[in-house]
């Protein structure tokens, strides 16, 4: 059988998947797939020499971050403002551009923003 990159694939690996009763969350399984699978590929080939240092549990366990990125009226802005469901400090929407600074937006127990210029 062919993969996305051409290569042949056996079967053997095909059928080395890590069984549903051994995973407790998707994080857990994710941890555990690049433990078994990826981590010693990049062992081998030495990737933490060359790309990013290897990845450790806590990688896994970290929230997700998401920076957004583009040109003026693209609808940064407002595409935040209907993740939140509620419109925040310093969002302004205008036709000219408003990139004077940026803000950090973060989710906690209760709502706290970061200015700087």
């Amino acid at each position: 059988m062919h993969s996305w990159f051409g290569a042949l694939i056996s079967e053997e690996l095909l059928k080395s998947k890590v069984s549903l009763r051994f995973v407790t969350s998707i994080i857990d399984g994710l941890k555990k797939l690049y433990a078994q699978k990826l981590k010693p590929l990049e062992v081998n080939y030495r990737v933490n020499d060359f790309v990013s240092p290897l990845l450790s549990n806590n990688d896994f366990d970290a929230k997700p971050m998401v920076m957004l990125l583009g040109q003026y009226a693209t609808g940064k802005t407002t595409f935040i403002k209907y993740l939140f469901r509620t419109n925040y400090p310093g969002a302004h929407v205008g036709h000219e551009p408003t990139m004077d600074r940026f803000v950090a937006v973060m989710v906690c127990y209760y709502p706290f923003f970061t200015f700087e210029q």
